[in-house]
């Protein structure tokens, strides 16, 4: 999966980027660029597909049900607490 064919990313992508550079103007470079900033957003973006990808494990039929820990609905439903 793409992080793009998240929903809502591209939204989230802008508040985080804008937050960022609003919360740390000194990680911006004198030609506006920030290295720093384009860490953190690459980061996100690499462990939103991660979570994806485990979220789409967990969900295929052969997982064990039996398996330890919350399942994906309990956890979904924590996190967003």
């Amino acid at each position: 999966m793409l992080v793009p064919e998240v929903p809502g990313y591209t939204k989230l992508q802008r508040e985080m980027h804008d937050a960022l550079r609003a919360q740390h103007p000194e990680w911006i470079n004198a030609d506006g660029k920030s290295p720093r900033c384009d860490y953190y957003e690459s980061l996100f973006a690499t462990l939103l597909v991660s979570h994806q990808a485990h979220a789409r494990e967990l969900l295929r039929p052969s997982f064990k049900a039996n398996q330890s820990g919350p399942s994906l609905r309990e956890a979904e439903s924590q996190h967003t607490r």
